[in-house]
């Protein structure tokens, strides 16, 4: 006899708990494995040579994440309101002078992690917040991946979720680890695909919007919806309409796209300063990264529809990149990507040898996966967008495969060995990412502060220095420096064509000294195109300029004010006359 509840439709609230269940287990499960990478508990050795169960990484990690979770503090305390448009902390960038925040809503959200600081010193309930906003970052991450690939009609999404790291490789690990805004862009990116599967219009609209104010970088949903229009165009109308209703869907996608873009640009309080920090972060250094015909050729485009900078192609060339632009090659590409080629081809040949036909959607998918793959090899940094993506390739191609009709039918035969097979499969997708996470906690060393540490703590507690300006060759150390005394100015950090667009001179000027290309006269030029009041060298990236320092403070041109001798950084004082 039937149940009465289910006649009436009661399994409904057990899939609904089943999806309850699946969803808090993917968000749980993302924070305390980003937890243990914030942390890294273990043995700690103390002072006395003695060991201890403690926290292995009290500190933040290197990189962007210090100014991140400083300019939040300064957003909420009000600082960031009374500079307005003069971005004094980096006074040879072109925001010293029309500042606009190119990731908006990022630090509004960071701003309540902020709380526990009392006071703009607090640094240490600044870096507790920082971790633990990071913890939850990530955890929504998994949980939108989970979100796309329920929507999508995937079967188990929470065994999809965890290819995230699998796919994404110990690059994609890593760079979890420091708070940047580049998880919001890829949820934005993902939520953006079901909204086109689904010819949502109005959600893809708010979902560029909210791209644009957390990024910048809206255009890119242009790229994914010209994937999706590619394949469209080739594959033919679905079943049941016409190509002509199909071109008019497409090109209502992406006008709802372009004015999602629009619409963020609008409601950010900077709007031309945004659009000129967009040109320089999304198309000159876009530029900067591609290599060989693949730059010439964008090179021509961006210059044939008038997106030029006030600086030239040739200036640009001599700034140095972080390492994460550089592409992958050889042996290190198929370690780093090599999950990532293996499902690719894996997944192909299989649909080959069952004779099973991709869908649409499933065609769609593996153009994203293959997008995704291809911006990995150009830029390592792109490990952010490759393991979601495939993730969300390889759960739509399996759904899609095991759904076929003769596949179904004969996985119904054997219906214990496909159990044991999705058993096998399901446990190797664990492994495989419990020993990626455990493979980047492995290779953290014990976190240590920031080289920078003890210099910027020394111009924080000295009240002389404060409003005062510190010239720095390395934008690298500009977010350690603004994390612990941001009562000090320095030059410029973020990204080097900040600096060009600023001055061409005051920019090949520090590309000579990062290059040793330096002679007597440098200080000089230092000191006159700066304004500087400090000159901060660290001899082992610029010997050169560690050496002229030293020379004009026997010449009574400088003058030695902090020397960190764990690291034999230098804080020159200028002696004015």
């Amino acid at each position: 006899m039937t149940d009465p509840e289910q006649s009436r439709g009661g399994t409904t609230p057990a899939k609904s708990r089943s999806w309850i269940a699946g969803a808090l287990l993917v968000f749980v499960c993302a924070f305390a494995l980003q937890g243990v990478m914030q942390t890294l508990p273990g043995l700690v050795t103390t002072e006395d040579g003695s060991s201890e169960w403690g926290l292995r990484s009290p500190e933040l990690p290197h990189g962007d994440t210090p100014y991140h979770i400083r300019i939040a503090y300064l957003y909420r305390t009000g600082e960031i309101a009374r500079a307005g448009s003069d971005f004094h902390w980096m006074r040879a960038s072109h925001w010293s002078g029309r500042f606009v925040d190119k990731e908006l809503l990022y630090h509004i959200y960071l701003t309540p992690f902020t709380l526990g600081a009392s006071d703009i010193n607090d640094t240490a309930a600044l870096t507790i917040g920082a971790k633990v906003a990071n913890c939850f970052t990530f955890a929504l991450l998994a949980l939108c991946l989970f979100g796309a690939l329920r929507a999508m009609g995937v079967r188990r999404p929470w065994l999809f979720s965890a290819m995230l790291i699998v796919l994404g490789g110990i690059s994609f690990c890593t760079r979890s680890e420091e708070s940047r805004a580049w998880p919001f862009y890829v949820m934005c990116t993902l939520a953006a695909w079901v909204a086109m599967a689904r010819n949502q219009r109005l959600a893809l609209l708010l979902v560029a919007a909210a791209f644009t104010l957390f990024y910048a970088a809206g255009h890119f949903l242009l790229v994914i919806w010209g994937i999706r229009a590619l394949i469209s165009l080739i594959a033919g109308p679905q079943e049941g309409t016409t190509r002509l209703v199909e071109l008019r869907s497409l090109a209502l996608q992406g006008a709802a796209i372009v004015g999602g873009f629009a619409l963020g640009i609008v409601m950010h309080p900077g709007r031309a300063d945004f659009l000129y920090t967009w040109l320089i972060t999304y198309v000159h250094v876009f530029l900067g990264i591609l290599k060989g015909p693949l730059h010439d050729f964008a090179q021509s485009v961006v210059s044939g529809i008038g997106l030029t900078s006030s600086y030239s192609a040739e200036d640009a060339e001599r700034l140095t990149l972080g390492i994460e632009f550089q592409p992958f090659a050889g042996s290190n590409l198929l370690i780093a990507a090599g999950p990532a080629f293996a499902c690719l081809f894996g997944l192909s040949f299989t649909s080959m040898l069952w004779r099973h036909r991709p869908s649409r959607e499933s065609v769609m998918a593996l153009g994203l996966g293959l997008l995704s793959v291809a911006m990995y090899i150009n830029s390592m940094r792109f490990a952010e967008v490759m393991g979601p993506f495939m993730a969300l390739f390889c759960g739509i191609w399996v759904e899609d495969f095991l759904r076929a009709r003769h596949i179904a039918r004969g996985l119904s035969r054997r219906a214990g060995l496909a159990r044991k097979f999705a058993f096998a499969a399901a446990a190797l997708v664990l492994i495989s990412a419990a020993a990626m996470w455990s493979w980047a906690l492995a290779g953290k060393d014990n976190r240590k502060p920031s080289p920078l540490n003890a210099t910027a703590l020394w111009l924080r507690d000295n009240p002389r220095t404060h409003g005062k300006m510190v010239y720095h060759a390395h934008f690298d150390a500009f977010p350690a420096l603004f994390f612990y005394a941001p009562q000090v100015d320095y030059t410029v950090g973020m990204d080097p064509h900040y600096m060009l667009a600023h001055s061409r001179d005051q920019s090949n000027l520090t590309c000579d000294i990062l290059d040793n290309n330096v002679d007597a006269q440098t200080v000089e030029r230092i000191v006159a195109l700066f304004d500087c009041d400090y000159i901060l060298v660290i001899p082992a990236m610029s010997p050169g300029l560690f050496q002229a320092c030293q020379e004009a403070e026997k010449a009574g041109r400088l003058k030695l004010a902090f020397v960190d001798h764990k690291t034999d950084m230098g804080l020159f004082e200028v002696v004015r006359k």
